[in-house]
């Protein structure tokens, strides 16, 4: 994220608002007379170097702009870091982007550090302090993936607190998860548009940022995880599984987050079969072989899935098998099993899926466990 923000923020001093610099007009007035005029080549030179020299000059003023902001910051209590944000306006805050961006850094830090000056706060302050600025930052940034993703990150931070989960649910017209869950999709799609390497890999972080919390939303918490379900959150995460397929990161937490959204929560267990995620879950394991965690997470899953319950009824159990095997469940449960030899609760729930849809091969053992 930050190369890709460095990358940008490089190019801003040459072309702005779709308009060249002056350090841009220097460089391109002094490069055809430096190659060409050849008694005036070191006046090219000349304006070449003036170019840089004030694109620099640019550069440090707006990292000492950004100094500036987070030292302001550090020196703030919690509260007045909201009110100043709060005070901003979307054009206020499209202007002085970096002070939005040292705002959350600073925030996240302070949450961080809350346990040494606990005596500063009162009990669940800061954390719905940091909720609400990072809710600001995404209703004025909403299409920028550095700004998303650190708004993202500090929202995770405080996602345990009780009345940071309270304020999900019932402060929904600000604090709602469509926010978040919307934030997810929107850049997952200038993901797909884009043919920068650098963006998609920032969105890459975005994504696994938005899957974390979602999951840690949801951890333990069976009103917050049915109602992120029901706001697509889970197919947002099924999305970012399919494009992403191939990173270990998005893949590993992407499955946690939908284990927790399912487990043992039969409605959204559903969701996640009509939605085709055996499959997903089964091509994100073969994508990720050599993850140990992802192929923990996606075996959990399907054992979640394919196990029989109180109030099941047989046809419905025999129905989600046969998707399963359908997808490849068993050479990717064996292969797992066989990559993690180690791994007991990957071996144990793979010996017991394999023995109840009737595999016909040998089954693997955890190393030093005795025969079946």
């Amino acid at each position: 994220g930050t190369d890709v923000y460095s990358i940008n923020s490089i190019m801003s001093l040459f072309v702005k608002d779709g308009s060249i610099t002056a350090s841009g007009f220097l460089i391109l007035l002094g490069i055809p007379v430096a190659t060409f005029a050849s008694n005036q080549w070191k006046v090219g030179i000349v304006l070449i170097l003036l170019g840089f020299l004030t694109a620099l000059s640019q550069s440090i003023k707006e990292i000492k702009e950004e100094d500036k902001h987070e030292i302001h910051f550090r020196n703030m209590s919690v509260a007045d870091i909201s009110d100043e944000i709060e005070a901003m306006d979307h054009v206020m805050a499209e202007k002085d982007r970096s002070k939005c961006l040292a705002a959350l850094a600073v925030l996240a830090t302070k949450q961080s550090e809350k346990d040494d000056e606990s005596s500063q706060y009162h009990p669940h302050e800061v954390e719905c302090i940091c909720q609400e600025v990072a809710y600001r930052v995404l209703c004025f940034f909403p299409n920028d993936d550095e700004a998303v993703a650190a708004a993202l990150s500090l929202n995770a931070l405080v996602a345990k607190d009780e009345q940071v989960r309270e304020r999900h649910l019932h402060e929904a017209d600000f604090y709602g998860f469509n926010v978040l869950i919307n934030a997810m999709r929107a850049a997952l799609k200038r993901a797909k548009s884009t043919k920068d390497e650098e963006e998609e890999r920032l969105s890459a972080e975005l994504q696994r940022k938005a899957c974390l919390l979602l999951g840690a939303l949801a951890d333990n918490d069976a009103i917050a995880a049915t109602t992120i379900v029901d706001e697509g959150g889970l197919a947002a995460i099924l999305d970012a599984l399919k494009w992403y397929r191939f990173h270990e990161e998005v893949s590993n937490w992407g499955l946690w987050a939908i284990f927790v959204l399912c487990y043992e929560h039969a409605g959204n267990k559903q969701e996640l079969i009509r939605l085709g995620g055996i499959h997903v879950v089964i091509i994100i394991m073969q994508n990720n072989p050599e993850s140990l965690e992802v192929s923990r997470h996606g075996t959990a899953i399907l054992f979640d899935l394919l196990r029989e319950t109180r109030g099941d009824k047989l046809s419905n159990v025999a129905q989600v098998r046969n998707l399963a095997l359908a997808a490849g469940l068993h050479d990717v449960l064996v292969n797992a099993m066989n990559q993690f030899e180690s791994s007991m609760d990957i071996v144990m729930m793979g010996q017991e899926m394999l023995v109840a849809t009737n595999y016909q091969g040998d089954i693997p053992r955890a190393l030093n466990q005795r025969p079946l």
